[in-house]
């Protein structure tokens, strides 16, 4: 068992970078160098953004939930149910500052005020990133690995498929912006013509 274990982790880490991989390729294919700088700058703000709004929840959440299948203490939903406490907890107070100057973020993180919008984005990116991270952990914790990597492998797999055929249907330039109606789509601001500083160049 521990050996399939191994290798289902290995297989389901292979598959979300070759979904992380397959992400990029498509939207630097569909949307240009300023889409594709646009998207992969999203991605970093939201990789440095979630340590911060999910604080250890993710580890507590497999710890301790190990500890109580240990113990046969029956207490691993209990420890769930702190873990989404103190994440709401940290995706609010993270949300809520992002959420009061989205024009100072937007150019603290992107390069322009201009790209605002981006960061209201990233608050239900947090939230949803979280519950993946504390399902994730509990599924570890119980020890059921192979239920936590069919699950990674199934999101990280599933973000590509819709970004492949958010941008492959119908990615165009709106009044001022990209829209994707496949997929609520952050609008992007068009900078090309602009005096402010993109994403990209």
């Amino acid at each position: 068992m521990r050996r399939l274990n191994y290798l289902t982790t290995f297989m389901a880490e292979g598959l979300v970078i070759g979904s992380y991989l397959l992400a990029f390729r498509l939207v630097a294919l569909f949307s240009g160098p300023q889409g594709f700088g646009e998207y992969s700058l999203s991605r970093r703000t939201l990789s440095l953004l979630m340590p911060v709004a999910v604080v250890g929840v993710d580890l507590g959440v497999a710890r301790y939930v190990s500890y109580a299948q240990a113990d046969k203490s029956g207490k691993s939903p209990g420890y769930v149910a702190a873990g989404l406490i103190v994440l709401a907890a940290g995706v609010g107070i993270v949300s809520a500052i992002l959420l009061v100057a989205p024009g100072f973020w937007g150019e603290v993180f992107f390069g322009s005020s201009s790209y605002g919008s981006l960061v209201l984005a990233l608050p239900p990116l947090l939230a949803g990133g979280g519950l993946h991270v504390i399902a994730f952990g509990y599924l570890r914790g119980l020890n059921r690995i192979q239920a936590a990597n069919v699950l990674m492998a199934l999101l990280y797999n599933l973000i590509s498929d819709v970004v492949g055929r958010c941008c492959g249907s119908s990615t165009r330039w709106g009044s001022g912006g990209r829209w994707c109606p496949a997929w609520p789509w952050p609008r992007f601001p068009s900078t090309s013509g602009g005096s402010g500083r993109g994403c990209a160049s």
